[in-house]
């Protein structure tokens, strides 16, 4: 009984204070002015930006947020880009890094401020790089590191100074083709062989274009020797006239390529191995380097081809002599005719030879 008694005192002094418009539990006074609207960044401190040289503009966009306990209130931030001193201060004597601002040519800003009006909570600053300029610029100076900090503050409202500032860190590479693999395997079953050699995109997530590289046998003979001379082999250099080099093809949106050829068995010798070593040599869509290694084209031609066939919708039709039932060890049957094409080798199936069951 005492405690309920204490507990209504309580609620009703809160009350009381609540409905005083002067008092010290005021709304406005229950939380600092300084708390009623906070900005931060939402992603600060160090960041990757990572770029190539053929998407020239890539853009990196940074989340302002507004908080407090009135999200009624508007509120305006400005932002500035960092000195190289103060990224030295910062974070090159902490990290130990030789970090340096990039020069304002390769960037730009959409605005130098962002205003929030009532109940907005985050806005969106987009910069723009210049992504050729700053690799030209990082291959000149290949042993430093360089950034681009932007510092966000407001004469008027609060920002959290432990989430104002940004330090994008900035890397462009070129992208580059490369073969899948550096061997592909294959042999000649019928007078003509369809041969497909993969192709990857690095350091580019997916072509924005349509576009083809050359793939040149340069050099055939001498790399043929030089591949037998290493590996202990005797490859043939494929014959000229038992293929044509088409173009390797990229399409929009993909990450991979790939060059369709067909072989010809005609100019071939029966029961002999060939080798076609290929390579890169240019492509028609600008800044892309290409892989230096060879991809080798092995072709086995055996004198009578070869091709295993999908057995994995066969069933039996009919079969007047299956021994599926005997049960003599190791002769017996067991698995029954189906063991023809369950491809394990170590099954096996027989007709029965005498007085057998069917």
């Amino acid at each position: 009984m005492k405690q309920f008694i204490y507990k209504s005192l309580i609620l009703g002094s809160v009350l009381t204070a609540a409905s005083c418009s002067n008092s010290e539990y005021e709304f406005d006074k229950l939380f600092p002015q300084e708390y009623h609207k906070i900005l931060y960044v939402k992603h600060n401190g160090k960041q990757e930006m990572n770029m190539n040289t053929v998407e020239t503009t890539p853009v990196y966009s940074i989340n302002v947020i507004k908080a407090g306990s009135d999200p009624s209130l508007t509120a305006h931030v400005k932002l500035s880009v960092m000195s190289q001193q103060e990224v030295d201060d910062s974070y090159g004597l902490l990290d130990n890094i030789d970090y340096r601002v990039i020069p304002s040519n390769m960037y730009s800003m959409a605005a130098a401020e962002l205003e929030f009006q009532s109940q907005e909570v985050t806005k969106k600053l987009d910069i723009v790089f210049h992504s050729d300029l700053i690799y030209e610029l990082m291959q000149k100076n290949k042993d430093v590191k360089y950034v681009l900090p932007v510092r966000f503050w407001s004469e008027q409202d609060s920002v959290n100074s432990s989430k104002n500032d940004v330090m994008l860190l900035l890397d462009v590479k070129k992208p580059v083709i490369t073969f899948k693999t550096g061997e592909v395997n294959t042999a000649m079953v019928y007078k003509q062989l369809e041969v497909n050699v993969g192709a990857n995109l690095q350091n580019i997530q997916f072509s924005k274009w349509n576009f083809t590289c050359d793939v040149t046998d340069a050099r055939k003979d001498a790399l043929v020797e030089a591949y037998n001379t290493e590996h202990g082999t005797s490859y043939l250099p494929m014959p000229s006239a038992a293929y044509q080099l088409e173009k390797m093809t990229f399409e929009e949106g993909a990450s991979t390529g790939n060059l369709k050829m067909n072989i010809s068995r005609t100019p071939l010798a029966s029961d002999k191995s060939y080798l076609l070593p290929l390579k890169m040599s240019e492509t028609s869509q600008e800044g892309f380097d290409l892989d230096e290694n060879v991809c080798f084209l092995k072709v086995e031609n055996p004198k009578y081809g070869t091709l295993d066939c999908d057995r994995s919708k066969w069933e039996v039709v009919f079969c007047n002599s299956d021994e599926k039932n005997a049960v003599s060890e190791p002769n017996g049957d067991k698995g029954g005719v189906g063991c023809l094409f369950d491809d394990d080798i170590n099954s096996y199936w027989h007709a029965n030879w005498s007085g057998g069951n069917e």
